[in-house]
């Protein structure tokens, strides 16, 4: 019972210490409004907006049930920001705004944005795509509408990338084809704040950033599947391997038959006739034996813990000679052979592999520059089985210095107070995992060396004085519950335990990559 007591007595000033921390708790940062370029084609911070009138439009197509929202989440370090937002999981998504129309072929493109999880995800998609001009009809964005880039984090389970795709127009067919940034970066997963940066140079090379870091670039010719350039050759799909067309280059001896002496019944390992037990081996002995040197600790309890039993060591009889049980040891059966297999022997009728024909690639042309797209819209279409996500600072731009200049006012004082934040949380862990650890006392700041703990009236009252000089019981069965009025005045519930970096472009203009 006295160390009942003392538990109690110990959460409490545990429970008083964490209120007293409370108490002194830090002001949330305050949000400061960001210095909006003046040469950017669309900032968007989200903060003071409604929906409906902020120029952003929501899909009216019936596929897209889930509603975005301007809100903060859960996990905001500066509860005054708030962002685009997705309140609702297993829903999909999709949003859009109107943008001075851009001719990529004669511009530099830099797309920015913030984006952040409010618990660890599962699936779901965080990416931007910029649509294609001309694009009027907003609310009926769909996932068939064409995009001339996408960019952003993707994961469902295991498979996670940044996505960096953009569509080409074949001049030859017409045909618009997806091209993929080869080996993408991990996004992160956790619930920080990320800055998610692509530059695409009308020299046809491009970078990508996480939180200020080049993660991937190069040239779009070269980092990209299918390729920019198609082949001048390509399989003849009308090609197929004849039905009679031979392959096999081995075949089983049908003339080969199993000799009469060849007994597939032997076993592949037998008893050795010749070995035989040694004189001095002990049958009746066993290899472990009770440790004769342990004893039962003073403070074993059966009835907690069970029937005492001593640990096992090696017999010492056993040292130098054999013990329990004989067996013969095994060896190689001379007789065994095994299953018996027809050998294998040339195929007379192979005719080799069969190679599929090309022919020559009706949609070849000469790439010599990347047409990207034209844009005039941008926006999220996604589907996520999480919710809590958060798209805040959309930034685009022609400059890079622009878009760091942004991430400055914006990035880098979010990422700030989460630092600050992850700093308080880490302190406070580490004092709680002090107080707890502590085993002579609670050792409270500002509470003097040790902690001591007096009855109250009340207390007394309800358990009868436990810290004076009276001898208690050995047996806890010697208690009756009549001892202790746990129904009295005050009683409290009993508690429950229950790419490559080093690549250097020779554009002078974006041979920094330092962002």
């Amino acid at each position: 019972m006295r160390r009942i007591l003392l538990l109690v007595a110990v959460l409490a000033v545990a429970t008083w210490a964490e209120k007293e921390d409370s108490a002194e708790s830090v002001s949330p940062v305050p949000f400061v409004e960001p210095k909006i370029p003046d040469d950017a084609i669309l900032v968007e911070t989200f903060q003071g907006k409604n929906l409906s009138d902020s120029g952003w439009v929501a899909s009216k197509n019936e596929k897209y049930h889930g509603e975005f929202t301007i809100a903060s989440g859960e996990t905001a370090s500066i509860p005054d920001d708030t962002g685009l937002f997705v309140p609702a999981k297993a829903n999909h998504y999709a949003i859009s705004r109107k943008i001075e129309p851009l001719d990529l072929e004669m511009h530099d493109l830099v797309i920015q944005y913030q984006f952040r999880y409010d618990d660890y995800p599962t699936c779901g998609g965080a990416y931007m795509k910029l649509f294609a001009s001309p694009f009027e009809k907003l609310a009926e964005l769909d996932n068939s509408v064409p995009y001339s880039i996408m960019f952003g984090p993707d994961r469902c389970g295991a498979d996670a990338k940044v996505h960096f795709i953009f569509q080409h127009k074949n001049e030859k067919s017409g045909k618009l084809v997806e091209h993929h940034m080869k080996d993408p970066p991990s996004p992160a997963s956790d619930k920080s704040t990320h800055l998610y940066t692509l530059a695409v140079f009308k020299n046809m090379t491009f970078a990508v950033y996480v939180d200020n870091q080049k993660e991937r670039g190069g040239s779009l010719f070269e980092e990209f599947e299918p390729p920019l350039q198609a082949p001048e050759q390509i399989l003849d799909p009308n090609d197929t391997k004849p039905a009679d067309w031979v392959d096999k280059k081995k075949i089983k001896d049908p003339n080969a038959t199993k000799p009469d002496d060849w007994d597939e019944d032997e076993p592949q390992l037998i008893e050795d006739p010749e070995a035989k037990k040694p004189d001095d081996w002990l049958d009746d002995e066993p290899l472990l034996i009770p440790d004769p040197q342990s004893t039962k600790p003073d403070d074993w309890d059966e009835k907690e813990d069970g029937e005492w039993v001593a640990e096992d060591i090696d017999n010492p009889k056993c040292e130098n000679r054999g013990c329990g049980e004989w067996v013969h040891p095994m060896i190689d059966n001379p007789k065994f052979k095994g299953k018996w297999k027809a050998p294998m022997i040339d195929n007379p009728d192979y005719k080799g592999k069969w190679v599929q024909k090309t022919i020559p690639n009706p949609d070849y042309y000469k790439v010599d520059k990347a047409h990207l797209l034209p844009i005039s819209a941008v926006g999220f279409e996604i589907w996520t089985m999480d919710a809590g996500y958060t798209f805040d600072n959309v930034l685009i731009s022609e400059s890079l210095d622009v878009a760091k200049a942004f991430a400055a006012e914006t990035y880098d004082r979010v990422r700030e107070a989460e630092k600050e934040r992850e700093d308080r949380d880490i302190e406070e862990m580490a004092k709680k995992e002090n107080f707890y650890d502590d085993e002579e006392g609670v050792d409270i700041e500002g509470a003097g060396d040790e902690a001591t703990f007096e009855e109250s009236d009340e207390d007394k009252e309800i358990y009868g004085s436990e810290f004076d000089d009276e001898e208690l019981p050995d047996d806890e069965d010697d208690y009756s519950e009549d001892d202790y009025d746990y129904e009295g005045e005050g009683a409290e519930e009993p508690l429950n335990d229950d790419y490559d970096e080093d690549e250097e472009y020779e554009d002078a203009e974006y041979e920094d990559e330092e962002y």
